[in-house]
């Protein structure tokens, strides 16, 4: 009886962390999830085709090290809002939320609306580009702008 509670657990872990290419909305949330998790170079070049893969292929030092650093934030949701796809290319229009912390208070909450560009290769989509559309920013204190 452990044994078989053991072996549910791990299928359903497994389950959980494994990526869904198959499908473009699948493809989306693993490429978001994957920068939220500073995920390496050569993870994210496995997820991206095209003129992304090209530009993320090009980082390196201190520009791979920013692109790649996405300390003090935490992704809190991600919606499809709109799909177009045709044969093995897709456009998902997709709205990402997320916090900013510094220690441990949440000094400002974010959603921005983004239209992620997909190919299809074989029987995985990857994402090709990504095109911000629209930012909106709550500040949880005063913004101090005098000195920049």
């Amino acid at each position: 009886m452990k044994i078989c509670l053991l072996l549910i657990l791990l299928s359903f872990i497994f389950a959980c962390t494994k990526q869904d290419l198959s499908t473009p909305e699948g493809a989306v949330k693993s490429y978001i999830d994957a920068r939220f998790s500073s995920a390496s170079k050569d993870k994210l070049l496995d997820l991206t085709v095209g003129q992304l893969n090209e530009d993320i292929s090009l980082l390196e030092g201190d520009e791979l090290d920013k692109f790649q650093s996405l300390e003090g934030y935490d992704g809190k949701g991600f919606e499809v809002t709109h799909r177009n796809c045709s044969g093995s290319n897709c456009f998902i229009t997709f709205i990402l939320g997320f916090t900013k912390k510094d220690s441990k208070t949440v000094t400002s909450s974010s959603k921005v609306k983004k239209i992620a560009n997909l190919e299809k290769l074989g029987n995985e989509w990857k994402v090709s580009g990504v095109t911000n559309v629209k930012t909106f920013h709550e500040m949880k204190g005063s913004m101090d702008i005098e000195g920049k």
